[in-house]
């Protein structure tokens, strides 16, 4: 139990170096920044981390059980190299769409956040592997080195501000901090011997990329999912767009917080699965219930706290806290269906979690589409929380018939 929450830790540690210091940004600039500026660099961070998503081609699910099984430093190696030419590749011509759209959205400052924002997307494609490698040679706590660096850019981003109120400025120096932390992160790499081994071949490209191929797909429905609400309130209303980012980015820490419980589950459901129906019961006993409880009390905090932050920290947005509560009742059907999508996986079901996802997709797409016209950031939220509702529902008994069949299965063929 105690390992489970220290890993579940350093992760939540090593993520919230990048994403945590955005939601610092995002927040400061929403008081400080013109509305205009906040809109814009709001919608290149929600793209660009759109694009992340895309480009990562599904490729750190798969590395993690890679890495994992490789006998040798050389093979690991050469799964470290791949996926990151895989993902550099994919987020370069994401990146250059970033710019088209931010330009035709808000013109030379869209373009000049569009540009910037490659850098964000560059440090979190390197620090996406680095964190992936980490995790299955269970070294998670080397990120404690990223502590630093966060704690510095968070500072400077707010100095930036107080002194020029220019969203742009401290877009920049949030690109800055970021690939200083991808820089201690590939020195951590180089210190394992990743980046020494021969280049991949093209032969092992092609391997990647057709064995990531089902998972990408999950991972474009996830990437849809989590970015298009920003995308469709970008096009009826800024002022929305600006009242929901607020709710949104208070709310991101703690859904990274839970989704970051439940993602231990994959590894751990997989270790009890390979070992005996004992510690598959153990971990039914003991792992779910923690995560309920954990995701219960982060709805509670959210709810409260978010309330209180909005109020005296940020006025200017009130109308963000419908919002903000919807997101923290969303919160509990988060951690359920990150789990039950861990425990799918280690089942080897993940056409089923695709699938899923895909009908999670639509169903929030629809909901958008009938609710932003009319009720703006409440109406997105509301979407969301509607489509997480219908994934629960449906994919809750799928892992649970799926946990059972590993039950009955005898040992040798699970």
């Amino acid at each position: 139990m105690f390992s489970f929450l220290t890993s579940s830790a350093a992760l939540f540690l090593g993520k919230s170096a990048f994403f945590g210091v955005r939601i610092i940004a995002l927040l400061v600039m929403a008081r400080l920044a013109d509305e205009v500026t906040f809109a814009c660099v709001s919608f290149a961070v929600a793209a660009i981390e759109l694009a992340r998503i895309m480009a990562d081609y599904g490729t750190d699910a798969w590395c993690l059980r890679a890495i994992a099984i490789s006998p040798s430093n050389v093979e690991k190696a050469r799964i470290v190299a791949s996926a990151l030419i895989i993902r550099g590749a994919l987020g370069g011509l994401a990146w250059l769409l970033i710019i088209g759209a931010c330009t035709l959205k808000f013109g030379r400052t869209g373009a000049i956040a569009g540009v910037l924002t490659g850098a964000l997307l560059a440090a979190t494609q390197i620090a996406g592997i680095a964190i992936v490698f980490l995790q299955a040679e269970n070294q998670l706590r080397r990120l404690r080195v990223l502590a630093l660096p966060a704690a510095l850019t968070a500072g400077a981003v707010i100095g930036c501000l107080l002194l020029t109120r220019n969203a742009i400025w401290a877009l920049l120096v949030v690109c800055c901090g970021e690939l200083t932390a991808a820089s201690l992160l590939i020195g951590v790499l180089r210190s394992h011997g990743m980046l020494s081994g021969p280049l991949p071949t093209a032969s092992d490209l092609r391997k990647m990329l057709s064995t990531c191929a089902p998972v990408a797909a999950m991972s474009v429905m996830n990437g849809l999912y989590s970015r298009m609400d920003s995308l469709v309130l970008a096009q009826v209303s800024l002022s929305a767009l600006a009242t929901y980012t607020v709710a949104n980015r208070l709310y991101q820490p703690f859904q990274v917080g839970v989704t970051t419980l439940a993602a231990t589950v994959y590894g751990r459901a997989a270790a009890a699965i390979a070992k005996d129906r004992n510690s598959m019961r153990q971990f039914m006993r003991h792992y779910l219930p923690l995560i309920g409880l954990m995701a219960a009390v982060a709805a509670a905090v959210l709810w409260g706290l978010g309330s209180l932050v909005i109020l005296y920290f940020l006025p200017g947005y009130h109308s963000s806290i419908g919002a903000l509560r919807i997101f923290a009742l969303m919160l509990v059907l988060i951690a359920t269906n990150s789990t039950a999508t861990g425990i799918l996986w280690a089942c080897n079901q993940f056409a089923v979690v695709t699938r899923i996802v895909t009908l999670e997709t639509l169903c929030a797409l629809v909901g958008l589409f009938l609710l932003v016209p009319t009720l703006g950031a409440v109406g997105a939220a509301t979407a969301l929380l509607a489509a997480a509702a219908v994934c629960a529902v449906i994919q809750c008994p799928y892992a649970i018939m799926a946990w059972r069949r590993q039950l009955s299965l005898p040992q040798q063929c699970r």
